[in-house]
């Protein structure tokens, strides 16, 4: 994963999980920002492996010219969900 927000980053100086992908989907003026999250210690099982375990943080926001500087976008915060999707293979869908 390439980025260069300063707030994905810092994800990957946990010592339990990494990022394992980013996505955004963009309904304007929202964008979902979709981190998913594994153990470290994942990268250590063969590819394919059915222990595989997954997090997933989706941060909401709405997107708006800044005041200020025109020519940037501004955000607000609007929600945060963090939930298991796969814990050591099993489906967490509660």
């Amino acid at each position: 994963v390439w980025t260069t927000a300063y707030d994905v980053l810092v994800l990957g100086a946990s010592p339990l999980t990494t990022v394992s992908g980013v996505y955004q989907v963009f309904d304007p003026p929202m964008v979902t920002n979709i981190i998913d999250l594994i153990p470290k210690f994942e990268n250590l099982l063969p590819p394919g492996s059915d222990r595989a375990s997954l997090l997933r943080a989706k941060v909401t926001t709405t997107a708006f010219r800044s005041q200020e500087m025109p020519m940037r976008v501004s955000l607000k915060y609007e929600s945060v969900k963090i939930s298991p999707i796969e814990v050591l293979g099993v489906d967490a869908d509660f």
